[in-house]
């Protein structure tokens, strides 16, 4: 199982394009936000997670949610 933060930095797309994926579906993550998830600085929201996971092709079952994650 990886983190979120994981997930991103194996991603074949770039943070800009994670980004402005994230804004069509509604989200205000611009590609320094999520670039700071995918250092582990901030935790997202489990919705702004599944979102993630969705654009990029992973189950979120296989997503590890730490504690701090999911309490956000």
């Amino acid at each position: 199982m990886n983190t979120i933060a994981t997930i991103i930095k194996n991603s074949t797309l770039s943070l800009a394009e994670i980004s402005r994926r994230l804004i069509i579906a509604g989200h205000k993550a611009d590609a320094s936000y999520v670039g700071r998830i995918a250092r582990g600085e901030v935790m997202p929201s489990v919705e702004l997670g599944m979102d993630i996971a969705d654009i990029l092709g992973v189950d979120p079952r296989l997503i590890e949610w730490r504690p701090e994650e999911v309490s956000k």
